[in-house]
């Protein structure tokens, strides 16, 4: 197994962890809509990419020297609002693709209750569809997620439910164990 690849079920492990939530009949769910653009394309998805990403923001990192982040990185993605890869994952199989799906763009599985976390994502998808690219960062720490268009631009974000979550981890494990 790479250095990648175990860093990446780390990660994901920690979502298994999560402890449950004292809501009555659990959390509320989220209330606002997703975002019409998220939606389409996740839901639209033909294919996605998955990436392991520092958790400084990339704009943390700019300079005026035009100087990046102080380590070898695969891609910034999303620009500077967004996050820089240092690793590239293996690209999920049609029946992961359709499992991210799934989560990502049901409503019922995100809640409008946040808890109080700096947002530092340690995982990845970028999801491409006819209609465009989006990619969804992932916080393991405090179940939130942040998507942003090809442009840098922020689509939607928020808290996803303690259940969802653990299974998006499990998703996430199993595309990075097929690492090897």
């Amino acid at each position: 197994m790479t250095t990648h690849a175990l860093k990446a079920l780390v990660a994901a492990g920690l979502l298994l962890l999560l402890p449950a939530c004292n809501w009555p009949g659990g959390a509320p769910t989220r209330t606002a809509p997703l975002d019409s653009t998220f939606v389409s394309v996740v839901e639209s998805a033909t294919d996605a990419e998955s990436f392991l990403v520092d958790d400084t923001l990339a704009v943390n990192y700019q300079s005026e020297d035009g100087g990046g982040p102080p380590f070898d990185y695969v891609e910034l993605l999303g620009g500077p609002k967004g996050f820089y890869a240092y690793a590239r994952g293996p690209a999920p199989t049609p029946s992961q693709l359709d499992k991210a799906r799934d989560l990502l763009a049901d409503l019922r599985h995100y809640s409008d209750e946040h808890l109080l976390c700096l947002f530092t994502p340690s995982m990845a998808l970028r999801l491409n569809s006819p209609e465009g690219s989006i990619v969804v960062f992932l916080c393991t720490d405090c179940r939130m997620f942040y998507a942003l268009d090809e442009q840098g631009e922020r689509l939607d974000g928020g808290t996803i439910k303690v259940r969802a979550a653990k299974r998006l981890g499990r998703l996430m494990e199993s595309v990075f164990e097929s690492d090897g």
